[in-house]
């Protein structure tokens, strides 16, 4: 039975930085000068960086949340927000000044990020019937 939760959350990430993946290599067909030649190329660099963030922060933020009792589609979507905009702003934060921090569109992007991948990753985990009790 334990074996079973274990796999449930290890799928249940790489559904989440697939998700993710698959979010930033769609929204690189809008832009003109990419275009579908670079698809693969902008799915492996967002499914790669989603996948080492979710594994270093996200997991842990969401063991903290599972024992907590912070299950809710709500409490995950702001926590995946937040984790979504951490890596942004510490590389704005080391390499610029705070006043590179004044772009939203960009803080929206990641963090719209975050939260999808947090949404899948929760989506998933209530699919496999993980989230019902505490370890």
């Amino acid at each position: 039975m334990r074996i079973n939760r274990i796999l449930a959350w290890a799928i249940a990430v790489l559904l989440a930085a697939a998700a993710v993946g698959l979010l930033h290599a769609s929204l690189g067909l809008l832009n003109p000068l990419l275009g579908s030649s670079y698809f693969d190329l902008l799915f492996v660099v967002g499914f790669s960086s989603a996948l080492a963030i979710s594994v270093i922060v996200g997991v842990p933020v969401a063991l903290l949340y599972r024992s907590r009792g912070w299950t809710s589609l709500i409490s995950v979507l702001i926590g995946g927000f937040l984790i979504g905009i951490l890596p942004y702003c510490l590389f704005f934060l080391i390499m610029f000044s705070p006043d590179a921090l004044s772009d939203f569109a960009v803080i929206a992007m990641f963090g719209g990020y975050g939260a999808c991948g947090a949404a899948v990753f929760w989506f998933a985990l209530r699919s496999f019937g993980a989230l019902t009790s505490k370890p």
